[in-house]
């Protein structure tokens, strides 16, 4: 399983021309999943992500989503990404 994490001012995901969803500040995620992962692993790796340094608050401290309640979080399968159509595939592993 991998995770390409972005942090956003903005975010949404688009399925033919339709909005499905969106958040304002926050982070995107960019999901990989193989055949081979686990919900064990699956758990792990949110757990990490939930509590992962990501944004910076009034006080210059490092906080965390769960830490930073006005922050979104939007998650996509990475089968959702346009550009994927178009170029060289072979980092992706199913």
């Amino acid at each position: 399983m991998k995770l390409l994490i972005q942090r956003v001012t903005q975010g949404s995901v688009t399925v033919g021309g339709v909005e499905i969803s969106k958040i304002d500040a926050g982070v995107v995620v960019l999901v990989g999943i193989s055949r081979t992962d686990t919900a064990v692993e699956a758990k792990a790796i949110a757990d990490h992500l939930v509590n992962l340094p990501l944004f910076c608050d009034e006080n210059g401290k490092w906080t965390s989503l769960l830490e930073s309640p006005t922050k979104g979080l939007l998650l996509a399968n990475s089968l959702c990404v346009q550009y994927l159509k178009e170029e060289n595939q072979t980092f992706i592993k199913l």
